[in-house]
């Protein structure tokens, strides 16, 4: 019996090390589980961040959010001062698909709001080209809206700047032919 009790001890001793373990360091580098605005990015975050995107000089982050708890480096999508990333390591090898478009290039912005917690609210993009860009956004603090607007307020203003086209001719009305009597 005492080594039963002995045994029962250190089991617990040893997960108790473990979830201890895994809460600091959740608390030293894990991200939030909501959407991060840039300003609440650690240096360490942005880095990484930067690494995967290769954003500019100019380019600022303005929200993020990845649905890895530690690093950003196997998912996430981000809102820039020019554009969307979204990226994923589809095999688990670390080799990560970084999908990118300039408001510019973005023909349309669908989102599918989640209402439940425990699920995140989806945006499909569709890129002028006709690539087709998903998004995965957190609902928490209703930040996934706030990403939303600020996406579709860029959008729409750059749609706005673009030249407006040059309507098409429209041909020319022909003259009905005259029926004759009879």
């Amino acid at each position: 019996m005492r080594l039963f009790n002995l045994l029962l001890i250190a089991i617990v001793g040893l997960v108790s090390i473990g979830i201890a373990l895994f809460v600091s360091a959740y608390l030293f580098f894990g991200m939030d589980t909501k959407i991060s605005y840039g300003t609440e990015l650690g240096s360490w975050h942005r880095s990484a961040i930067s690494e995967i995107t290769s954003l500019s000089a100019d380019e600022t982050i303005e929200m993020f959010y990845s649905t890895d708890i530690f690093l950003p480096k196997g998912d996430g999508n981000l809102l820039t001062s020019v554009g969307i990333y979204s990226w994923h390591d589809y095999a688990g090898d670390g080799k990560v698909t970084v999908d990118h478009a300039a408001f510019a290039d973005i023909a349309a912005v669908e989102p599918a709001y989640s209402t439940s917690w425990l699920e995140d609210t989806t945006v499909t993009i569709t890129t002028i080209g006709g690539d087709t860009i998903f998004l995965v956004l957190s609902i928490e603090d209703g930040r996934d809206r706030i990403f939303v607007k600020k996406l579709t307020d860029r959008v729409v203003v750059k749609a706005q700047d673009a030249e407006p086209a040059e309507p098409e001719p429209q041909p020319e009305p022909q003259a009905q032919p005259e029926h004759a009597e009879d």
